[in-house]
């Protein structure tokens, strides 16, 4: 894990995901037989969890969880 990235801004995350993304498709198509073995480091990715904060909270569906979005 890079514990040294910086914590994008919603824009900016949002690019970087979509990199990710295109990549992890291009080569699940390249190589369907492939094996993700280390995708641990993305899940805890700053751009990542920025995007994933941001669509949990804009989240508005009946019997849906509720989640208070706070800025500290």
């Amino acid at each position: 894990m890079n514990t040294d990235a910086s914590w994008p801004g919603l824009d900016e995350a949002e690019a970087r995901v979509l990199e990710i993304q295109t990549k992890l498709h291009q080569w699940a198509m390249d190589a369907p037989n492939r094996q993700f073995d280390d995708l641990y480091n993305l899940v805890y990715d700053p751009a990542i969890l920025v995007v994933a904060w941001s669509r949990v909270t804009r989240q508005r569906c009946p019997g849906c969880p509720v989640f208070i979005a706070s800025r500290a």
